[in-house]
């Protein structure tokens, strides 16, 4: 049977998989494994559905409607978050818009096709480092994320009242202009991508403290992490990400200590 959906659709490479079946407790943890996807998509309102193939997850919804984004959105911040503090298996992805067809066969096999899958499958390959990107073709769909994500620099009464009325989405996503995309050894000059990322945070995180405190975890365990990575480039991936993820916990504290927002 062939179904046509439009919906946001999100590709996450599972790069610690190999760990995974590598290690001597293989069932536990890929039962946990399972377990933290399967959990993170059941939000309240939602229609999300998710399959795997090995170190791959296709997470989808249906519909373009903004909340559909949210939601989804939600459920990779939280996966990405889980996944890293409670098995210490890293993610890299992103998150695609648009018409795509999904195939059920008769014996049980399905398959996902359309142009968000192939979009959202190039740009998780094309980055090097370790988070999830919102592609530029899920922005032509919804150009409102452009100031949703916004969190100003100088505050006063005005802006914060703004942000205030934008939550959750300013926990959820956050503007990067320095995604490391890859590049070959012979290219002196570093590839940087300008985008929107998902930030990983707690489940049900809907306070800058509560996102503050899941980050400090968060950069602690990369930290650990980047120790065992085996070749310089491979730390460099952890370096990266940590470097934005301070930036987002910085720019927090110091959101939440002015007096304007404690009011």
């Amino acid at each position: 049977m062939k179904i046509c959906i439009e919906g946001y659709v999100a590709f996450l490479d599972i790069l610690g998989f190999s760990r995974i079946v590598a290690n001597d407790s293989f069932h536990e943890r890929f039962e946990s494994y399972i377990d933290i996807i399967r959990s993170s998509i059941k939000i309240p309102g939602s229609s999300l559905e998710f399959e795997i193939t090995s170190d791959s997850v296709v997470i989808y919804s249906r519909g373009l409607e903004l909340k559909n984004l949210k939601n989804l959105v939600s459920a990779v911040s939280t996966i990405s978050y889980r996944l890293l503090i409670e098995i210490q298996i890293p993610v890299r992805g992103s998150i695609s818009a648009g018409k795509y067809w999904r195939f059920d066969s008769k014996d049980g096999h399905l398959m996902f096709s359309g142009a968000p899958i192939v979009d959202a499958v190039q740009y998780e390959k094309e980055q090097s480092w370790l988070g999830v990107l919102i592609t530029p073709k899920t922005l032509e769909h919804v150009p409102e994320l452009h100031d949703l994500h916004y969190l100003p620099q100088d505050i006063d009464d005005d802006e914060i009242n703004s942000l205030k009325s934008k939550l959750p989405w300013p926990l959820l996503v956050w503007r990067h202009e320095r995604i490391p995309f890859r590049t070959t050894r012979n290219i002196s000059v570093d590839r940087l991508f300008a985008g929107i990322i998902v930030v990983p945070g707690p489940e049900n995180c809907n306070t800058p403290e509560k996102l503050i405190a899941g980050l400090k975890k968060y950069i602690k365990k990369l930290r650990g992490l980047k120790l065992l990575a085996p070749y310089p480039e491979t730390q460099q991936k952890y370096i990266a990400t940590m470097y934005c993820l301070e930036q987002i916990k910085k720019r927090w504290e110091r959101i939440i200590s002015e007096d304007s927002w404690k009011n």
